[in-house]
This record gives C-alpha cells, sequence and structure tokens, in this order.
C-alpha cells in the first residue's frame, strides 16, 4: 500500500468518525426531548386526571333554584370536579347544609309587619343563605363559602366565611399547617404579618386578636391571603390580608 492509499484510508476513517459523532449526537438529543415531552406529558396527564369530568371546570353549579333576582338570592348545589375523597365529603357536606336551608324562607305576605312595603323585593322577609366564591391558580383551588340570613331590614347578618383550599396535584384538602409547609412559610410569620396590619387600630386588641383562629387561602395572582377575625372594643371584623 502506497503512502497515497494511505492517507486516503485515515482520511476516510476520519470521516466516518465524523458522520458516527454527528449521527449519534442527533439521536441522543433527540431521545433527551422525547424523555422530557413524555415526563411533560405524564405530568400534564396526572393534573388532567384529577378532575372527575374533563369538560368541566373544578367548581360547577346544579340544582338551581331562584329566590331573587333583583336581590342574588339563589340556592345551588355546588360541584367539586376533583377526584379525591376530600373533594367528595366536602361536596356532600356543603350540599347537605344547602339541603337543610331551602325551605326556610319565610314570606313577607304572611306575616303582619310594619316596615314599608317598598322594601320587601319579591315577597322575601327573610331567608338563609350559602354563596359560593372560588380561584383557581396552578398549584391550588380555594373555595370561600359564605353563610349568611338575609333580613329584609337587614339584608345580610350573621354570615360566617370559611375557606377551603385542594391541592391541584392530588386533590387533598389542605390545612393551614400543609399550606404554610407547601409555602415555606412559618406560623409566626402569619401572626407577625396580622400585627402589622391591625397595629394602627388604637381600639383593636392585638393579643386577643392574635391568640385567634385564622384561615388561609389564595387570591387570583395566587398570592397567600390570611383570613382571620379582628377584635375591637367595638365590636368585630374580618379582614382579609394578603401576605
Amino acid at each position: 500500500m502506497n503512502k497515497e492509499e494511505k492517507n486516503f484510508g485515515s482520511f476516510l476513517i476520519f470521516i466516518i468518525i465524523i458522520v458516527l459523532i454527528i449521527v449519534g449526537g442527533y439521536f441522543l438529543i433527540n431521545n433527551k426531548k422525547k424523555e422530557v415531552n413524555v415526563n411533560n406529558n405524564s405530568n400534564e396527564q396526572t393534573k388532567n386526571n384529577i378532575k372527575i369530568d374533563e369538560n368541566k371546570d373544578y367548581i360547577y353549579f346544579s340544582n338551581e333554584k331562584l329566590l331573587s333576582d333583583e336581590l342574588e338570592l339563589k340556592y345551588k348545589d355546588i360541584n367539586i370536579n376533583i377526584n379525591s375523597n376530600d373533594a367528595k365529603k366536602l361536596q356532600d357536606d356543603l350540599n347537605a347544609n344547602m339541603n337543610n336551608i331551602r325551605d326556610k324562607v319565610v314570606k313577607a305576605s304572611n306575616m303582619d309587619l310594619n316596615i314599608p312595603k317598598e322594601i320587601i323585593v319579591d315577597d322575601i322577609y327573610s331567608a338563609e343563605m350559602i354563596d359560593y366564591n372560588y380561584n383557581i391558580t396552578t398549584k391550588y383551588l380555594s373555595l370561600e363559602v359564605n353563610s349568611y340570613k338575609y333580613v329584609v331590614e337587614e339584608r345580610a347578618s350573621n354570615a360566617v366565611l370559611s375557606y377551603y383550599v385542594f391541592d391541584l396535584d392530588n386533590g387533598k384538602l389542605l390545612s393551614n399547617h400543609d399550606i404554610l409547609s407547601n409555602e415555606k412559610i412559618s406560623e409566626q410569620d402569619i401572626r407577625s404579618k396580622i400585627r402589622r396590619e391591625i397595629s394602627n387600630d388604637e381600639n383593636v386588641d392585638i393579643d386577643a386578636t392574635l391568640n385567634g383562629e385564622y384561615e388561609l387561602s389564595f387570591d387570583k395572582s395566587g398570592k397567600l391571603v390570611i383570613n382571620t377575625i379582628v377584635k375591637t372594643s367595638e365590636g368585630n371584623y374580618t379582614v382579609n390580608i394578603v401576605y
């Protein structure tokens, strides 16, 4: 074999090695992309599978009964479209509460009232009500339940607000402790935030307020909200503090 043939053979081997490197790199990159896509699709599928019905929202309503369009009073069953035992139990409990108040409407025409007739709307004197508000973020579903009594002279009274937060990865109903752990926030951080928000009001009983209970939720932008009752010398009121 002469020198030229040796050089050509070496050059050919060099070209083959380069081609193998390029082809191998191409397949390696493609396989990595496929792996990432499979993982992403798997994660997305897991999140999607948390819904019972993929074609419906996480919260929707059924069995609606309109009491008054003008007063925006309506009875309705809530459907929590999350496939978990926690969601099923809460849904059943809330709908049982709604069912218990559906027939507790007091008609003004059945009463001897000494009030201007102009303030009576749709013949309703009083009715126990439950309203719902909710926010959905990438991680959580926050549900606010407002239980109150409509009375014609007062409109809304005896309101009680409750908050429920679901983890959209696993459908679990989260406690305050769970939320603080997820968000890496301490109990002391929460108490300090409450103190800063209420310290400017001289009527507030700071110690009594800080010793009281609070509930956590999330707003539409995903920010943590502290829902608590502020206790003052003139009465109590509810605040929603964005953390």
